[in-house]
């Protein structure tokens, strides 16, 4: 994969006033940066994300291990071995790195209760770190289909098991079903609210193939490049 910065602004083709964002995403190798022009990007800004994106590796880290180490895996990093972008940011992978906005609801528009700025949703990654701010409504649902509010603490990070993993195990680890609600605090205030979102996947050469754990009794699959698996996902088509 090429080096990119992203800028992505659903306020085109017919927005709905709740689904307004806009996000920053960075993926690949992200050297450029020093080497572009000026005026062609907010330096400053871009090696701030970078920073913080480095900054997350050795959590990722000690994360893949935890989860090599709960489905009794031989090799306890087993998944880092097959994230070399840990190392080298110049290894193909579909991780990417977001920040995102969400502006001011206008006056002028009424909010409905229970009325969703993020509809429910899993990510398709393998797993992923969420960085929010403290407006809150973000919701996650047990498997009893509760929904169970995920309140800001401060200096905590979220994460979620995304569509990648709960392919890999088999289904032994669920991907976690979440949205973001309009909390009262946004309604009375109309305030905007700001995420930073890192969206973890294994290199694109990896073969999601049955991992050797013995907590897994079943599986149901071919095996799939994690490459062809974040495409598949990102096309919204089931070839696996």
């Amino acid at each position: 994969m090429n080096d990119r910065i992203y800028v992505d602004s659903p306020m085109v083709a017919e927005p709905k006033p709740f689904d307004f964002r806009e996000s920053f995403d960075f993926f690949g190798d992200t050297d450029f940066i020093s080497q572009a022009p000026s005026n062609a990007i907010d330096v400053q800004f871009s090696k701030s994300m970078v920073e913080l994106q480095d900054a997350c590796h050795p959590l990722c880290m000690d994360l893949m291990k935890l989860l090599g180490m709960g489905l009794e895996l031989d090799d306890e990093d087993y998944f880092v071995r097959r994230s070399k972008w840990l190392q080298d940011n110049k290894s193909p992978s579909y991780k990417t790195f977001r920040a995102l906005y969400y502006p001011a609801i206008p006056e002028n528009i009424e909010i409905p209760v229970g009325q969703a700025r993020v509809k429910e949703h899993s990510d398709h990654g393998f797993i992923t770190l969420l960085f929010q701010d403290d407006t809150g409504g973000l919701e996650v649902r047990d498997r009893e289909g509760n929904w169970i509010a995920a309140d800001p603490i401060h200096g905590s990070i979220v994460v979620n098991i995304g569509d990648l993993l709960e392919f890999w195990s088999g289904g032994y680890l669920r991907a976690t079903k979440h949205r973001v609600l309009i909390p009262e605090l946004e309604i009375q205030k109309r305030i905007s609210r700001q995420s930073i979102v890192y969206f973890l996947h294994p290199d694109s050469q990896t073969t999601l193939s049955p991992l050797p754990s013995k907590l897994i009794k079943k599986y149901h699959f071919s095996s799939i490049l994690s490459g062809d698996f974040a495409e598949a996902k990102l096309a919204g088509v089931k070839s696996y």
